[in-house]
């Protein structure tokens, strides 16, 4: 008769209730596994690198166990290591104080410290306690998990998201391919310190404090050879400054002249749903002559409120002739998508004007709030 044997348990292993009640509070999904743990907690040991891929935390007390759960005398960190996506919310059921808030700054920095030799690849932090911030000047947020990541996302008001916070991802992302940052606080010397060491094909920037400079910096850093996709929104440009910096670019006397700024963009969306009081103004003029400079863009998405003075039947137009491999336009107001535009919103667009623009090539769809040349 043969003996069963125990199988071998290693002994970093946490006992089945932690673990169960961890998953509890992270996963309401893998509820229906709960009469599995008790019956056989070996199969409960094997589905936890399965279950560990994508961890989202949408409350603090959530983040709270999960921080001390990792920080247990090093037992856990061989399953920090199956991460690959961590997507942070950190929701809170009462009104956060300033207390509470420097305890989820600290949460998020203590995470962060966690030596787990991590092998994340997308980390996402959607972050709006107002009252949360972290005063030092330099955060090196990213410097034990940034090596692998390939996707970042950063959302929210709160003071944390701030430059130092970005400047990181420029020193220890060095993989990264994707990159969105959504938040007042961003100023833009963290944006171009990522834009001058790291090869993104695909960038989203929302933040009013970003002037034309930043921008400029995106079309002169490393990303400006493999930048597919381009998002801006609500930034405070203006033609003065762009323009300048553009034409100097592209008349290269050594390299020649009408030199590509952003040779492999695809992708290109502007979006203006607000105002600005510096004074600054994008129009028409510095939109054409921007769009100019990336001759294989196939997309371009337009955003734009009624103050915006970029847009008019003249600008689909030289859209249109100038962008040879442009395949569909997308024009639209925030807030409506009536047409045509009152004049005295400071649209001079006209179903006449549409029509006409693409009448040469009828192959490029162009919409423009409800007016769609695909459809008859």
């Amino acid at each position: 008769m043969i003996e069963e044997q125990t199988p071998f348990l290693p002994s970093v292993y946490l006992a089945d209730d932690i673990w169960h009640e961890v998953f509890r509070l992270l996963y309401a999904e893998v509820g229906h596994l709960r009469n599995c743990l008790s019956v056989n907690s070996q199969f409960f040991r094997n589905v936890v690198p399965f279950f560990w891929k994508e961890v989202q935390i949408l409350y603090f007390e959530q983040l709270q166990n999960f921080v001390n759960v990792l920080t247990l005398q090093n037992q856990t960190l061989p399953y920090a290591n199956y991460i690959r996506n961590l997507h942070i919310i950190a929701r809170t059921n009462r009104i956060p104080s300033k207390s509470r808030s420097f305890d989820l700054a600290s949460l998020l920095l203590k995470l962060a410290s966690i030596d787990a030799s991590w092998r994340l690849i997308s980390f996402t932090l959607e972050l709006d306690w107002r009252d949360c911030h972290e005063s030092l000047t330099s955060i090196d947020y990213f410097a034990k998990f940034g090596d692998s990541l390939e996707q970042v996302e950063l959302h929210g008001s709160s003071p944390f998201l701030s430059d130092a916070f970005s400047f990181s991802i420029g020193q220890y992302c060095s993989n990264i391919k994707k990159l969105t940052l959504e938040s007042r606080y961003f100023h833009g010397y963290g944006i171009r310190n990522i834009t001058e060491r790291c090869a993104l094909t695909e960038l989203t920037i929302w933040c009013r404090q970003v002037t034309s400079t930043t921008v400029i910096s995106i079309i002169q850093g490393i990303c400006a050879n493999t930048l597919q996709v381009l998002m801006i929104k609500n930034c405070d440009l203006d033609d003065k400054t762009l323009l300048k910096a553009v034409d100097s670019l592209r008349n290269d006397k050594i390299n020649g002249y009408n030199i590509p700024l952003l040779p492999k963009l695809k992708s290109f969306s502007y979006v203006q749903s607000c105002t600005f009081n510096s004074g600054n103004k994008f129009t028409s003029v510095g939109l054409i002559r921007l769009l100019d400079a990336f001759p294989n863009l196939t997309d371009l998405t337009i955003i734009t409120s009624n103050l915006s003075l970029i847009v008019n039947d003249a600008t689909i137009k030289n859209m249109i002739h100038k962008l040879e491999k442009l395949e569909d336009i997308n024009i639209r107001n925030p807030y409506n998508d009536q047409l045509p535009f009152h004049h005295l919103d400071n649209f001079d667009l006209t179903l006449e004007g549409l029509t006409a623009a693409v009448a040469k090539r009828p192959q490029v769809r162009l919409r423009v709030g409800v007016f769609d040349s695909m459809v008859s």
